[in-house]
């Protein structure tokens, strides 16, 4: 399955992962574990390498817990964008294999069925398909009968895709393009009357949607194409006149209409898109074709001067095409394409990045606008800037590996310094010194309480009043037995009981938030010691935390550097691809100009032989009863016998 394959249909089928009702025990849209919202971010983005590391690492440290069943169907399905065919199935069926909610499982189911459609195992899919139940959405129930019914194309069960389609009700996008495949493939098997049924319903939609319109101009198309070939120009006229003149297939439509005029005999009429096509890029198939159906339909109006003229005129475009085409197959060659196609930021894995066009000029835009139209080529320039991502990301970690050493050089180097400070026993002697002191607080509040020395207990502001109490004592006691200091005395007695009143009655809660304290200080010191403890011996260790890392450095520089030889390799051989596949579009190209190329020229020749006939002959040249050449009608009259894609279908 390619990578192209994969991602036509990734964005569409996770648009509604969060969408659908009962999802997990959370709410419609809730995500509610932060790595795999993380993951979902980075998926929206198109980033789905960094969605992929994001789910992996998650699944490592087991941080996912609460929508592991989606975490796991959104990583299944990014593996399948990267064409991990056998880790996604895998990966769904051991979602299958668990207990998960009917969403999760039909969700599972729709998977594992558009992985066994790529791989080819169309029973498969269709049993896969069938285990569904009613639990997807609307849009993934339309895409479902879309894709059964593809399934019953590619089986040539037409009866059974028609069944599928019939009161088709939902998405409106995927019953057109399940009715376009149909038809196609109706009209293919010579089935053409219900082919043209299904393609008429797709032709005639009303619509302003961009992809439905793209889709009804495919399938006038188709329808256009059709009519022609069983002979019915009229109706195959109406068909090409419903397409849109500026949209992507009005170059084929306008050729198309062109023919169908000129087999009702309307010669002139037919000129008029011919006409407008001609002013068109050169490079379109349809424009080169009209080149030559102008010049052919002028002879045929018996204007044979002006026929000439035209046809002078198409064979110096091819020429000039040709020489164009030379250029470009030199500049391919020589890697200038590939660096063209490079993108200008390597960082931006999405892939939306703008190009580089070192091309000529001339060259550049037009061509690789032409290449961008095959899928094959997309394809494989998709794969290619996958690869040079992944070469940009390698060489990114490979840069990483060495600051990780230094980091664990700078570490250890950090470790190993502060070490002796750490384990020396200037720490353990303040600690020791921090006990000891603690021991005389605790004693001192054991004589306090013992002897119920007030004083202790009394603040700074008390303390003081007691001092200067005891000093008035002692001066006091020096006028003993002196009448006038009775009064003095009687005071100071009153002031001194007050004050040992009110710290006697404090006394209790007083003692009690010395206690406290203490109690505090001893929790505080064995907090302390035991985070000593622990520092101690966490910083003896550190030296052998360290052990093992260098080796896992090397390692994964060593395993680096194995990755980064394969996916250069890898990378060498899709630039082979990209380059084949481009040279490979150079060379139908040149081929298809040397052929109108030919055709011109030969008609050229033929029209100069029939003025030269025209003009009376000189004597003896041109003798009595010699047959006059006729004018053969060059293979560019013929109509473009496909006219639907050659895998038939609509492209989704």
């Amino acid at each position: 399955m390619s990578l192209s394959a994969s991602r036509r249909w990734l964005s569409a089928l996770l648009a509604g992962l969060l969408l659908i009702p009962g999802i997990g025990r959370g709410e419609p849209g809730e995500v509610r574990d932060l790595p795999y919202g993380l993951s979902l971010y980075h998926f929206f983005q198109d980033r789905y390498f960094s969605a992929i590391t994001d789910l992996m690492v998650a699944d490592e440290r087991k941080t996912i817990a609460h929508q592991k069943d989606e975490a796991d169907l959104l990583l299944g399905s990014l593996y399948l964008a990267y064409g991990l065919e056998k880790a996604s199935g895998g990966l769904f069926e051991r979602i299958l294999e668990q207990q998960v909610e009917p969403a999760v499982a039909d969700r599972v189911w729709f998977n594992l069925a558009r992985l066994r459609y790529e791989q080819g195992a169309l029973d498969e899919a269709v049993t896969a398909l069938e285990r569904i139940g009613d639990h997807l959405p609307p849009v993934r129930e339309a895409e479902r009968r879309n894709l059964l019914a593809n399934i019953f194309l590619k089986q040539k069960q037409y009866d059974k895709a028609i069944a599928v389609l019939k009161d088709f009700s939902g998405d409106a996008a995927w019953e057109a393009y399940a009715r376009f495949n149909l038809g196609v493939a109706l009209v293919k098997t010579g089935r053409l009357d219900e082919g043209i049924d299904q393609l008429e319903d797709v032709g005639e939609l009303d619509t302003d949607d961009w992809e439905l319109l793209a889709l009804r101009d495919k399938a006038n198309l188709a329808l256009g194409f059709a009519w022609l070939r069983a002979d019915k120009p009229r109706a195959s006229a109406e068909a090409f006149a419903r397409v849109r003149l500026r949209g992507p297939l009005s170059n084929k439509a306008l050729l198309g209409i062109g023919w169908a005029w000129n087999r009702q005999g309307l010669l002139e009429q037919s000129l008029v898109p011919w006409m407008e096509l001609k002013v068109r890029s050169p490079l379109d198939p349809a424009v080169q074709e009209s080149l030559l159906a102008i010049p052919y339909t002028i002879e045929q109006l018996d204007k044979p001067k002006l026929a000439l003229v035209n046809y002078t005129d198409a064979s110096a475009r091819f020429d000039q095409q040709l020489a164009e085409i030379r250029q470009l197959r030199k500049a391919v060659a020589e890697g200038e394409l590939l660096r063209a196609l490079r993108p200008g930021n390597l960082d931006d894995e999405s892939g939306e990045s703008i190009y580089r066009a070192t091309l000529p000029k001339a060259l550049s835009v037009p061509y690789i606008y032409r290449l961008m139209a095959s899928n094959d080529f997309r394809s494989a320039l998709r794969n290619y800037q996958d690869l040079n991502y992944l070469n940009y990301v390698l060489v990114r970690w490979e840069r990483y590996l060495p600051v990780f050493t230094l980091m664990l050089k700078e570490r250890r180097a950090a470790y190993e310094k502060k070490l002796p400070a750490v384990t020396s026993d200037r720490l353990l002697e303040q600690l020791e010194d921090l006990r000891r002191r603690r021991d005389e607080l605790a004693a001192e509040l054991a004589r306090v309480e013992e002897e119920h020395d007030l004083r202790a207990l009394a603040n700074a502001d008390e303390a003081e009043l007691l001092d200067t109490l005891a000093d008035l004592r002692k001066r006091l006691e020096k006028l003993a037995g002196n009448p006038d200091a009775e009064a003095a005395q009687a005071r100071y007695r009153l002031f001194h009981g007050i004050l040992t009143w009110q710290i006697e009655a404090d006394y209790v809660p007083r003692m009690w938030r010395l206690k406290r304290g203490l109690q505090r200080l001893d929790e505080a010191l064995a907090q302390t010691e035991a985070q000593y403890a622990s520092l101690r011996q966490a910083w003896q260790k550190a030296p052998r935390t360290f052990e093992g890392f260098d080796d896992r450095i090397r390692g994964q520089l060593q395993r680096i550097r194995q990755l980064k030889a394969r996916v250069e390799g890898l990378r060498r051989n899709q630039e082979k691809t990209v380059e084949r596949l481009a040279l490979a579009e150079i060379d139908r190209q040149e081929q298809r100009l040397k052929s109108y190329l030919v055709r011109a020229r030969f008609a050229q020749a033929r029209i100069y032989d029939r003025l030269a006939r025209m003009q009376p002959p000189p004597p003896d040249v041109v003798g009595p009863g010699d047959p006059v050449p006729g004018a053969p009608v060059p293979s560019s009259a013929k109509p473009p016998a496909e006219a639907a894609p050659a895998n038939g279908e609509g492209g989704k």
